[in-house]
Order: C-alpha cells, then structure tokens, then sequence
C-alpha cells in the first residue's frame, strides 16, 4: 500500500471507526498488528512532511516560517520542491497484511465512503 493512501485522513478515518466495531477475535487481532505497524510509518511521514514544510517555507528576515491565514507561505519554486520531495515520499510502498470481508463477521457493516478508503486493506 502507497504511504499517500496511509496517510489520507479517510484511511485513518475509516481505521479508526473500524477500531471501535466488535468484529471476530482473529480479525481483531489481525488489525491490531496492522495499525501497530502503520502507526509508525504515519509518524514518521508526518514528522518528515513538517520538516519538509519548514525548510522550503518563506521566512523573515530572523529565519522564522512566514503564516498566513491558510498556514506556511511558499513562492513558487519553493511550492514545487515540496510538492516533488513529498510526492516521492508518498510513493513508498508497503506491505501490509489484509482482512478478508469474511474474517469480520456477520455484524460487520460500513459506509460506502469507508469501504473506498479502506479497498486496500479490507478484501473480498
């Protein structure tokens, strides 16, 4: 799975509504080892998409982030170095076990719109 779909607040979303559904043992512990090893990778990438952030943002004569209203401000090429550091990194792949729709139950129920976000990781 592409660290761009991890990190999409709809993944996370749609983990986390499932996290809180009673679904049968094996599948419950199935996803609990996937979130512990994604949990990291999202730290990681949110740390590393902050640091990013701070280094090609405009700064101040001090050498402090320029803000505005909708957050850091960027000139163009500065833009463009983000968006291409970031996108390699959303690119990364990783390997993470899968719950077949059979292994959560009978009672298992969810949006369509969860369903998208988690096509990756919940299979038929």
């Amino acid at each position: 799975m592409k660290l761009y779909k991890i990190v999409n607040p709809s993944f996370i979303s749609a983990v986390s509504k499932l996290l809180t559904q009673e679904i049968p043992g094996r599948a419950a512990f199935k996803l609990r080892g996937i979130v512990a090893t994604l949990t990291p990778e999202i730290e990681k990438y949110h740390k590393t998409r902050n640091d990013v952030l701070k280094k090609y943002c405009d700064k101040d004569v001090e050498g402090n982030p320029v803000e505005t209203d909708a957050g850091l401000a960027f000139s163009g090429e500065a833009r463009e170095a983000v968006e291409a550091e970031l996108g390699d990194l959303g690119e990364l792949d990783f390997a993470i076990e899968t719950i077949r729709l059979s292994e959560l139950g009978e009672k298992f129920s969810i949006t369509g719109a969860d369903a998208i976000a988690l096509g990756d990781l919940i299979v038929e």
